[in-house]
C-alpha cells in the first residue's frame, strides 16, 4: 500500500537501505516489513523500479516478480509498471 503521509510521498517503490532491497508497495506482503523499514528510517522512495536497480537495490522476491531484464523498454528508458 502506497503511503502518502510519510516522506515516501505516494511513490510506488520503497528501498530498504539496510537490506538493499526494493519493494513494490502496490504488491507488498507481510514478509516485506515495510512499516519496520519506515519506523527505522531506512527507506528511500523511487518512482521507477529501474531507478532503484541502477542504484544497486535488488528487487524483493515477495513483491516484485519482474525480471531485471524486463525493466527497460527497447529504447533503454525505464518502464512505468
Amino acid at each position: 500500500m502506497r503511503r502518502k503521509e510519510s516522506h515516501l510521498n505516494g511513490e510506488r517503490y520503497c528501498a530498504d537501505l539496510k537490506s538493499m532491497q526494493v519493494h513494490d508497495l502496490d504488491f507488498e506482503t507481510p514478509q516485506c516489513s515495510i512499516n519496520t523499514i519506515l519506523e527505522d528510517g531506512l527507506d528511500k522512495p523511487f518512482h521507477f523500479l529501474l531507478e532503484a536497480v541502477i542504484r544497486q537495490f535488488a528487487p524483493c522476491p515477495y513483491c516484485t516478480a519482474v525480471p531485471v531484464s524486463k525493466l527497460a523498454s527497447e529504447d533503454g528508458r525505464a518502464k512505468a509498471f
